[in-house]
């Protein structure tokens, strides 16, 4: 994470990742105690991401520290997710698959018109989620992890890569 605090803002924020187009995922977190907090009744945590008019779309905003570091997890791997796609098809195929996504049904993905794209996210999962998972004998390879890899893969397709 890289720390994208201002002096004038009241809590830090870090930029956690960023899409494939230079789309960044910021967290912000405040003080533990409510009572510091310079709004009343402002969450603790908030993941955002930052749209084409530079501005805040909440991904999640709670009190819970496992909760936010999950969302953050799944946002990471959607980004590095798309990236990769990215950079193994053309422009000309990058900008043909984000078009298809906009009508193809829901669930689907063009990105296989073009590659193997489950071998792309294997590839991912293995560099930003599966070696911290596997060392903590938790998940002993992809297939353990489904939940989080499905839902990376649907954040990326209709948020990176339509």
């Amino acid at each position: 994470w890289t720390d994208k605090s201002w002096r004038n803002d009241t809590k830090p924020s870090f930029e956690v990742c960023t899409g494939p187009m230079g789309e960044p995922v910021e967290m912000w977190i405040d003080y533990p105690e409510p009572a510091l907090r310079e709004i009343a009744g402002e969450p603790r945590f908030g993941l955002y991401r930052r749209n084409a008019d530079d501005e805040l779309e909440a991904i999640y905003t709670g009190e819970d520290h496992a909760e936010a570091m999950e969302h953050a997890n799944r946002e990471t791997l959607a980004c590095a997710f798309a990236k990769a796609l990215a950079h193994q098809l053309t422009p000309d195929e990058w900008q043909t698959m984000r078009l298809t996504n906009q009508t193809i049904t829901p669930g689907c993905c063009a990105s296989h018109d073009h590659l193997d794209a489950n071998m792309v996210m294997l590839a991912v999962w293995l560099t930003y989620r599966g070696d911290q998972l596997i060392a903590r004998g938790a998940i002993t390879d992809i297939g353990d992890d489904l939940d989080h890899v499905n839902a990376a893969w649907t954040i990326a397709r209709e948020r990176y890569m339509t």
